[in-house]
């Protein structure tokens, strides 16, 4: 194997090298373009109570809305929607019906 072969190697695998980044970068472009990946966290916890080692309250920050989630052990419970600020307090905390 003289250095010919090894070049052509080392050539090889530098074309698949830059396809494959090609490749990955075209992949993360449509993505993004279609709205599949936003690059950041939309849902986060904002605040957690626990009332028992089992039992825990959250808000939850969801985009651009707030909600109160209760988890316990076995359960998790949507509980309403808080208000957001600048919106009237009337309208917090409203819970679903059922």
């Amino acid at each position: 194997m003289g250095a010919s072969f090894w070049f052509h190697y080392g050539f090889a695998l530098g074309v698949v090298a830059l396809a494959l980044l090609g490749l990955h970068a075209i992949v993360k472009l449509v993505a993004a373009r279609a709205g599949l990946t936003s690059g950041r966290r939309t849902i986060t916890v904002i605040e957690t109570v626990a009332f028992t080692p089992g039992a825990q309250l959250h808000v939850v920050s969801a985009g651009s809305r707030r909600v109160l989630v209760g988890t316990t052990r076995d359960a998790i419970a949507y509980l309403g929607d808080l208000a957001t600020e600048g919106e009237r307090p009337s309208t917090a905390a409203t819970p679903r019906s059922g």
